[in-house]
């Protein structure tokens, strides 16, 4: 369980001074994600819903790659 602990608290600190967003998209607040952008140049994404359970993160690279193949406009239904 220490472990685990010390893990977590890492965890903290590493996005302790990150500013995060959401889509202006997102409208009611569900389904939502949050993004940062951290030292150089990596990308953080976490669900806006549930902020402990953790945050992904990405190369400059990787979010370039993914960003550039999202559409510009929102889906239409």
């Amino acid at each position: 369980m220490a472990a685990q602990q010390r893990e977590q608290d890492a965890s903290d600190q590493a996005f302790a001074g990150a500013s995060w967003h959401t889509s202006s998209y997102s409208g009611s607040g569900a389904n939502c994600i949050e993004h940062a952008s951290l030292p150089r140049g990596t990308q953080a994404v976490r669900d806006s819903k549930d902020r402990e359970r953790g945050v992904l993160t990405f190369s400059p690279l990787t979010w370039q790659t993914f960003v550039s193949g999202v559409p510009s406009a929102p889906p239409t239904r």
